[in-house]
């Protein structure tokens, strides 16, 4: 799937949702319905059909992925970890067929999702927040949970260049010995009777759920994990790049943090973070939440899913995993929030040290943003502001690199399909963008669309990038021109990011895509200078 697609683009290959829609309820067919909803937004009722549509692993990693997307990865991790010890699962059941006229008119889909079924007949759907299909105990998960963090604390992990070393040598890592077995996802032979195996796609979702909890956990996956980059590249495109993108900022480079001393900038890898091993800035927290707080909190959204969802019902709070002495900073946005996930920044001043606690909205598009959109990324939007916003008077966000690099808003996407690339497509979505940012009752920080790094021309995409460049340039330079805008504000660091012809510089580069974290001091620095940090 490509998490990216919207509405404007699905209608442009000849597929009507609507049509889509009539088609699942007359086939009975819950793949294809949740796949519709999803794309309509109707998250909650898309949830329920992946979720009756569960047969095999393929089935359930649908179910896992939509649970993430319909804001809460929590979901997604206990499916995936309740399959892997053989847990059972709701059976499906057929469709029955639609009860009422007003369902077969178009305009149906139109609208809000409804606080009933979808139109399909079945009394559970749309319901519940996340409709929860695991059947059986799930304990043996939260005491697994439980023995991981009560052994973080006395564990002695090696540095991140040390891997990368070993790594290198090919060396076998024995540290992970300590894991429980059913949290070793990455593991496929050599089990117990009642441990299943994952496959690859179900391990590289897992990865990306637990990075946004449990960042030690998918660290120590990411060190074992064996993907093979040309295989799993083109089949499952989207999945590799965030694999790639969290490989990159967990371990880093080959570079000796007693060699960072001596560097102006570098990324700190995640790794070294989390274990305490390098402070950029005289930070050396281990990051080790108690294992009451976790396993409380799967707990606790667990049975907050079970319960009927009521319109105004605030969805549980995000997962907050920061040290006591050091105050969270949400980050919420596409996937270039990674870059600086769990990352420790100053932010007011040189006291005020933040860990950025990442807020991932998949395939977010700023378009998306708007009041009026019918997409997964826009309800997901909603439902995870929700989750935050008790926790927290100010975020940073991010949104624009896939307007840029896939189409502008507007009433048909503009791409690089068209003869001209006109100003006016970026500032008619940059316009939108913010004024869907300033009715949010947070104060915002958007980051600025990053430059992507220089590649050859040799395949053929020179065009492409050419356009790609002079459009996220567009579009940062309209974001300078209109912000601040009542609590909306711009961190004005791009123009030291980048070369002549707008192309990145190669130290801030963590996979071609997107940046590693050594932009963080120009994002100090663009916060201290902002005439407006006085929040």
């Amino acid at each position: 799937m490509n998490y990216a697609e919207d509405r404007s683009d699905r209608k442009g290959r000849g597929s009507d949702i609507f049509e889509d829609f009539v088609q699942a309820i007359e086939n009975r067919d819950h793949g294809l319905l949740g796949r519709t909803l999803r794309d309509n937004g109707w998250n909650r009722h898309a949830i329920f059909h992946f979720s009756k549509g569960i047969v095999d692993e393929d089935t359930l990693a649908d179910y896992a992925q939509m649970a993430e997307f319909g804001g809460f990865p929590e979901i997604g991790i206990l499916a995936l970890l309740h399959y892997r010890r053989r847990g059972s699962f709701i059976q499906s059941c057929a469709l029955d067929k639609w009860h009422s006229d007003h369902i077969m008119n178009p305009s149906w889909l139109q609208s809000d999702a409804p606080k009933g079924h979808c139109g399909c007949g079945f009394e559970d759907c749309g319901k519940f927040f996340c409709y929860v299909p695991m059947e059986g105990n799930l304990d043996p998960i939260f005491e697994s949970l439980q023995i991981y963090f009560d052994r973080l604390p006395s564990r002695k992990m090696p540095q991140a260049h040390e891997i990368l070393v070993a790594t290198g040598k090919e060396e076998e890592f024995y540290f992970s010995e300590c894991i429980p077995e059913i949290l070793k996802f990455w593991e496929t032979s050599s089990l117990s009777a009642d441990i299943l195996p994952l496959c690859l796609l179900s391990q590289m979702l897992l990865l990306k759920q637990a990075y946004q909890l449990i960042p030690a956990l998918a660290a120590e996956a990411i060190v074992h994990m064996q993907v093979h980059k040309h295989r799993i590249s083109k089949k499952y495109k989207s999945h590799n790049a965030y694999f790639v993108l969290i490989k990159a900022v967990i371990l880093g480079d080959r570079i000796k943090p007693s060699r960072r001393s001596t560097m102006k900038q570098y990324h700190v890898p995640i790794w070294d973070v989390l274990w305490g091993h390098d402070g950029r800035i005289g930070v050396h927290c281990r990051w080790q939440p108690t294992s009451k707080d976790i396993v409380s909190h799967f707990q606790q959204c667990l049975e907050k899913c079970k319960l009927e969802h009521q319109p105004d019902e605030i969805p549980m709070k995000w997962l907050l995993t920061a040290p006591s002495e050091i105050q969270p900073l949400f980050l919420v946005g596409d996937s270039h929030i990674l870059s600086i996930a769990w990352q420790y920044l100053q932010w007011n001043d040189s006291d005020d040290v933040r860990i950025l606690i990442p807020v991932v909205v998949t395939g977010l598009k700023a378009w998306h943003c708007r009041a009026d959109t019918r997409f997964f990324t826009h309800s997901l939007l909603q439902i995870l502001l929700q989750r935050i916003q008790h926790g927290t008077n100010c975020i940073l966000f991010s949104a624009g690199e896939i307007d840029c690099r896939e189409g502008l808003g507007g009433p048909t996407l503009e791409g690089y399909e068209t003869d001209i690339v006109k100003s006016e497509h970026v500032d008619r979505t940059v316009i939108a963008f913010v004024k869907a940012l300033t009715s949010i009752p947070l104060k915002i920080w958007i980051l600025p669309v990053a430059p992507h790094i220089h590649r050859s021309a040799r395949n053929g995409k020179a065009v492409g990038r050419a356009a790609r460049r002079y459009l996220t340039q567009l579009w940062n330079e309209k974001l300078n021109q209109i912000l601040p805008d009542s609590n909306v504000n711009l961190l004005d660091y791009v123009k030291y990011l980048h070369d002549p012809g707008y192309v990145l510089k190669k130290i801030y580069n963590a996979d071609g895509t997107h940046m590693n974290s050594a932009f963080l001091p120009l994002l100090e620095n663009a916060r201290k200078n902002s005439t407006s940090a006085n929040s």
